[in-house]
């Protein structure tokens, strides 16, 4: 029996054949009332005074640390 599968992860399937098909880009989305919140949000640093949530799927890409690897493309750790 022969299919194909698309999933989202590492790429590593033993015993299987796996092919790139794009890159994830993570994005952060927040309501636009943060900004005037207390403490308001206005740069990644800030992100620390506020509850993270997060898709369980990211950190299948980002080996569980999605918010981690996010801030530290932003130059923040």
């Amino acid at each position: 029996m022969s299919g194909v599968e698309i999933h989202l992860g590492s790429g590593t399937y033993p015993g299987y054949r796996a092919d790139h098909l794009f890159d994830v880009a993570t994005v952060a989305v927040a309501s636009p009332e943060l900004a005037r919140g207390d403490p308001p949000l206005g740069q990644p640093a800030d992100l620390a005074h506020h509850v993270l949530l997060h898709d369980d799927a990211m950190d299948l890409v980002a080996h569980g640390r999605a918010w981690q690897k996010w801030l530290e493309g932003r130059g923040r750790s």
